[in-house]
């Protein structure tokens, strides 16, 4: 059982203390749209990938099954197939995907009326101010593609532009278990969880859309539940940057106020300098003595942005152990990893 104290904060009401692996509670989307470059082999109802097949009047979408094909048409693709197939071409991907879900978000609420708790929470998302007006190229696209829905949807753009403003804040990318978007989502209810770069719960994804919030630590009675809203594997600077230019908020949680930011931070952040090596005073005691494999500092940084395994191979390499690995990726599930090991000791 949860409860809102206020604005972006539920904490558990009831005496119990959620453990590591728990499930706090799922949500369905009140609106979704798969990434328009994923559109050639994946079905834009389910997410599952394979043999699809396209939409013949649009062309844009496509579907696993006739069943999906339905699920879809009933929902939302009867009133936007005669616009994606006049306006989408030609069109940049993050625009068009960015228009579909605010163009399926507005039908969600028109078709539940202005008093249904489903417009209410949609409404209620917070954003900053100050992104509004950044909204507006992406806002007049929305308002070309509506003029073709076969539903009126007549919004101004300055309601446009402030559902956008929102969607920047509050949704999420839906990603698959390997941590690849594949779509983003408007969940109301997982958008009050605040942030923490030492969050004690993570977002997951079931079935396609459904939103799973699932401890990774335990959460006492009244504690509040938070997770990062960035890569908790980037370094402190990327992290700040990131927070304050999508989310308008400078993070002060206990892993980004620390002085110079944590030990772990220190040692990404010395990684993260083309031709650098970390500081000299964080390996003094011999806990985190890089292995030979890394000394060529400037050879591990030949990109700017790293990889994903690169990060996962970061973590092992620094051998912070399991369990820290866990806290700050918790997304990568460790069982590969461990079957790898135990194949090749019964090689040897």
């Amino acid at each position: 059982s949860l409860s809102l104290t206020h604005a972006h904060l539920f904490v558990p009401s009831t005496p119990c203390t959620p453990q590591p692996g728990d499930v706090v509670f799922r949500s369905q989307p009140h609106a979704f749209a798969l990434l328009s470059g994923l559109n050639a082999d994946h079905c834009e109802c389910c997410f599952s990938s394979g043999p699809v097949k396209r939409c013949a009047a649009c062309g844009w979408v496509a579907y696993c099954g006739k069943g999906c094909q339905l699920k879809a048409w009933k929902n939302h693709h009867k009133w936007e197939c005669k616009a994606l197939k006049s306006h989408a071409a030609g069109v940049p991907g993050g625009v068009v995907d960015c228009a579909i879900l605010a163009a399926r978000t507005l039908l969600t609420m028109q078709r539940a009326g202005p008093d249904a708790s489903v417009t209410k929470e949609i409404r209620g998302m917070v954003y900053d101010d100050a992104i509004v007006k950044d909204q507006r190229p992406c806002a007049r696209f929305v308002c070309l593609l509506l003029r073709d829905y076969t539903l009126p949807l007549n919004p101004s753009e300055e309601e446009l532009c402030r559902l956008l403003a929102a969607f920047q804040a509050n949704n999420f990318a839906i990603a698959d278990d390997l941590l690849v978007a594949r779509g983003a989502g408007v969940y109301p209810a997982g958008a009050l969880l605040n942030h923490s770069c030492l969050g004690n719960c993570v977002m997951q994804y079931e079935h396609g859309q459904v939103q799973v919030v699932r401890c990774i630590q335990p959460v006492a009675q009244g504690e509040e539940l938070c997770h990062s809203y960035v890569d908790q594997a980037s370094t402190r600077t990327d992290r700040l940057a990131k927070l304050q230019l999508q989310y308008g908020f400078v993070c002060t949680c206990e892993r980004c106020g620390a002085d110079g930011g944590s030990l772990l931070d220190r040692c990404l952040e010395g990684w993260r300098r083309p031709g650098a090596a970390p500081d000299p005073e964080l390996f003094k005691d011999g806990e985190f003595l890089p292995p030979l494999s890394l000394v060529d500092w400037e050879s591990q940084l030949a990109s700017d942005e790293p990889s994903p395994e690169q990060k996962k191979q970061r973590m092992r390499d620094l051998d912070l152990g399991e369990s820290i690995f866990q806290t700050f990726l918790p997304f990568v599930p460790m069982l590969p990893f461990q079957k790898h090991s135990q194949r090749k000791k019964k090689k040897k």
